[in-house]
């Protein structure tokens, strides 16, 4: 494999092809436009000036003066809690996590000897306690001010449910949108978060991309944007990201107290809330559509109420700092995505498509249904063409065209379809081609985005795998979880028959009986088959 030289790349490309591939290509090809100076070389807030080896140094002295961690150590803390196969919610208790990010990062010369800086990089959940606008002092300002500024949003009464939302009829948060170097609509936020202490902060953020996956693997989120952070986060704040002489933070923030001035950082989010522009209607209107995402990874600022004196000089810097930052990762998208550069988007921001090794994947061809990062101004678009040919799939007969149509969207697609789509593949073409290896690993993936209907049809799916393999323990383990959802209950008539038809062989009639009773229920799911075979069941065998 290639090596990249450079401190700020990521990892050692990956062996792979850019052919051309059969079936529906990337709705991305021909979004190529470098930002450039006269010279040919990248100028200005740009993947190619974050990417520079100088660039991580001018980073470095940019947030002197905060805490730093060697990246040995950071992975030896963080791998365990989020390089996870399984799940989220079992940790990595044997050290194995640690040896396997070792295994394929510690050949980058700069493994050893390069440092984090654990400021820079959060989880969601450790940024405050999220607090509706209704319910805070400090919302009401922050609104007045924009208004004021001439900042013209929206007040958005929805929250994130896993693909979903949910409409809760109160203001959670604004949103605005705000005009990217190459003219593509960002989204720039606002929250509420209160500290442990009772402590408001308005927190600015906008969502930088998005993971089209639940990765099995969380290289990203362990090792390649962390060692990142604070390259992205000084280009996006400097005023001269051209320069290679080190300035001080503080002539970006002018007029502002030292310690005024808010902390840049990048966050994670599980199913975080995206939106995303489909184009244009027929009217010429804007399209654009709110719903949850399986990671998303935003950049953010959190700004006090005790701040409100310098709000004016605070909030603006604030802004066009986050539209900095989604300038510089739609160039790496735009430009980045190519066996030429050194500098790879998918492979400094640790996609996983191209850590995994799957000889079905080909890099520019095919992801093979592995997480791949996509910033949000162009989510959409491929979110758009994957309905698009989910749609044009449900209305052909079983075949070649339409397994062609499902492979697409399994492999390269986005949003709550990829769960149909993985859903319909499965049933019909894997599960009778005995392909249980990829189907199972499909299935999880679907279970682990939450999509409303598709994750519990998925779960009822993955019994099934296990069933024709005869794996009965772990056909009753996810029958049951699917039987036991309270929040969806979409397949507990079709998990409850087939955890009746196990109990039966088992010799268990009483469970049996449970089973099919509970698939019987008017309020088991909607009206299909298999409620109606458990009551065939109760019928036939324990009337």
């Amino acid at each position: 494999m290639a090596k990249i030289g450079a401190p700020s790349g990521g990892l050692p490309p990956k062996a792979g092809s850019s052919g051309s591939g059969g079936g529906p290509k990337d709705p991305f090809i021909g979004l190529e436009h470098s930002i450039l100076g006269e010279d040919g070389t990248p100028k200005g807030h740009s993947w190619g000036v974050m990417t520079r080896a100088v660039t991580t140094g001018l980073g470095q002295s940019w947030f002197q003066g905060r805490s730093t961690m060697p990246i040995p150590d950071w992975v030896a803390r963080e791998a365990p809690r989020k390089f996870m196969t399984k799940s989220r919610v079992e940790p990595d208790t044997s050290g194995s996590s640690v040896k396997l990010v070792e295994a394929m990062v510690s050949q980058l010369s700069w493994y050893r000897d390069g440092i984090i800086f654990p400021e820079l990089v959060r989880d969601s959940e450790d940024i405050g306690t999220f607090t509706l606008f209704s319910q805070s002092a400090l919302a009401p300002k922050i609104l007045k001010f924009l208004a004021d500024l001439g900042l013209k949003g929206e007040e958005i009464p929805i929250l994130a449910m896993g693909s979903n939302i949910a409409e809760i009829g109160e203001t959670t948060m604004w949103v605005g949108g705000w005009a990217t170097s190459f003219g593509t609509r960002t989204n720039i936020w606002f929250e509420i978060r209160k500290s442990e202490d009772g402590t408001e902060s308005a927190y600015f953020y906008t969502n930088l991309a998005i993971s089209t996956r639940v990765p099995d693997k969380w290289l990203s989120e362990v090792f390649s944007i962390p060692t990142q952070a604070h390259a992205l986060l000084y280009t996006a704040e400097t005023q001269f990201p051209s320069s290679i002489m080190t300035m001080s933070r503080s002539m970006s923030w002018r007029d502002i107290p030292a310690d005024l001035i808010p902390t840049p950082f990048l966050a994670f989010e599980t199913n975080g809330l995206c939106c995303v522009n489909l184009g244009n209607s027929g009217q010429g209107q804007i399209q654009t559509d709110f719903a949850g995402y399986p990671v998303v990874l935003s950049a953010g600022y959190l700004i006090p109420e005790s701040s409100e004196e310098h709000f004016d000089k605070i909030i603006p810097t604030v802004v066009d700092t986050l539209a900095n930052l989604a300038s510089i990762v739609e160039d790496g998208f735009r430009n980045y995505r190519n066996e030429t550069t050194p500098v790879s988007f998918d492979h400094v921001l640790g996609s996983e498509y191209v850590i995994v090794p799957d000889d079905s994947i080909e890099e520019g061809v095919s992801t093979a249904g592995y997480a791949r990062w996509v910033p949000e101004t162009h989510l959409g678009e491929l979110v758009k063409v994957s309905r698009e040919r989910y749609q044009q799939a449900r209305q052909m007969p079983t075949g070649p065209e339409e397994k062609a149509l499902l492979e697409w969207v399994v492999a390269e697609g986005a949003g709550a379809v990829v769960g149909g789509a993985i859903n319909s593949l499965v049933y019909s073409y894997l599960l009778p081609g005995r392909d249980f290896e990829r189907a199972e690993r499909l299935l999880k993936k679907t279970i682990a985005m939450e999509i409303l209907y598709e994750s519990p049809n998925a779960q009822a799916n993955l019994g099934q795998v296990y069933l024709a393999q005869n794996r009965r323990e772990d056909a009753r383990g996810v029958f049951g979880s699917a039987a036991a959802n309270e929040w969806d209950k979409f397949a507990v008539s079709e998990a409850s028959y087939f955890l009746g038809l196990m109990a039966m062989e088992d010799g268990d009639v009483n469970a049996a009986q449970a089973h099919f009773t509970r698939g019987a229920n008017e309020e088991a799911d909607d009206d299909g088959p298999h409620r109606q075979l458990c009551r065939e069941k109760l019928a036939s065998d324990f009337s």
